[in-house]
């Protein structure tokens, strides 16, 4: 997912976990590396979200298919790919499940990154609203706007957070209340992963997102 070239050592090693047969590209951009990755792996299938499929033609050397094409990558189901809104959105989200919960691993629609210093920082993080922990950016929300496609969004993320939330409410210890549907791990297009209060998170991310 929205693979990054490395040096042979570090792709040796993550070879050693096996030789990867999915190339996802979340959206029309990140895709700086995918040319790479084909080279390497011929049989590779490179999959995208049907709206980002004529913007990468120009980018790549092929899609294999889309999201709609290859909704899981596994034969158990346990990674799958989601559209918000296939006929309207260009990004999706891979959900990965396993023995603790879910991860949820976004592109662009969802940031995670701290403020820094800097004049560059201050106009991509603090003017463009890129910065400050969790969130759907300014260029995101205009995105979706363009598209008509916020609602859809917003309701993705509310949905998992109710998920949560009515998990927690039925009580139990701990253990009990790690279900294969909850979501307990957030990869963001950028910055660092969320692994606490999950649910939380996207109830708040998805709130301002109603007006």
């Amino acid at each position: 997912h929205s693979a990054i070239a490395m040096d042979d050592v570090h792709m040796a090693e993550l070879e050693k976990l096996g030789k990867p047969a999915y190339l996802v590209i979340p959206n029309g951009w990140h895709a700086l590396d995918a040319a790479r990755y084909q080279e390497r792996y011929p049989d590779i299938k490179t999959i995208c979200p049907p709206e980002a499929k004529s913007m990468l033609a120009r980018k790549v050397d092929r899609i294999d298919g889309t999201y709609s094409d290859y909704a899981t990558l596994d034969e158990e189901g346990t990674v799958r790919l989601d559209l918000f809104e296939p006929e309207r959105h260009m990004e999706g989200c891979m959900v990965v499940q396993s023995e603790d919960g879910v991860t949820l691993v976004f592109g662009d629609s969802l940031f995670n990154l701290p403020h820094k210093p800097g004049s560059l920082w201050f106009v991509y993080g603090r003017l463009l609203g890129s910065t400050g922990g969790p969130k759907v950016t300014r260029i995101s929300r205009f995105m979706m706007f363009l598209t008509r496609s916020k609602c859809y969004f917003r309701d993705y993320l509310q949905g998992w957070a109710e998920e949560g939330q009515s998990t927690e409410s039925k009580g139990g210890n701990k253990e009990e209340r790690k279900s294969s549907t909850v979501v307990v791990r957030i990869v963001p297009g950028h910055g660092d992963v969320i692994d606490k209060d999950a649910p939380k998170v996207l109830d708040e991310l998805a709130s301002p997102l109603a007006a």
